[in-house]
């Protein structure tokens, strides 16, 4: 058994080394604040988007990252041709978005 806690005393030892760590607490409100040392590693500045997901009985955060300039025009082309082969106009589209949020209120 004392060989046991001695393997997962090492590999606690070998995590916490390769990984910033901190307790922080919630306020009322269920807000966090991510101790300064950890923003500065990351890079997240004040205004910061954060993606938040539970996880099993954990909380991940991962911070949100713009897309390069052009990503959205470059995966919306094949979709924009196959509307016009299909001769489909924006006003179209519209009805259809309309459409399916009345179906779903």
């Amino acid at each position: 058994m004392q060989t046991n806690t001695f393997i997962y005393k090492v590999r606690l030892v070998l995590l916490v080394r390769c990984m910033t760590l901190a307790i922080t607490k919630t306020s009322v409100k269920g807000q966090l604040v991510i101790p300064q040392k950890i923003r500065q590693e990351l890079g997240i500045k004040e205004g910061q988007l954060m993606l938040v997901y539970a996880a099993g009985d954990r909380i991940v955060m991962k911070k949100v990252e713009a897309p390069e300039p052009g990503l959205f025009s470059m995966l919306a082309e094949p979709i924009r041709t196959r509307a016009k082969k299909r001769k489909i106009t924006r006003k179209d589209v519209e009805r259809a978005i309309t459409e399916i949020r009345r179906r779903t209120e």
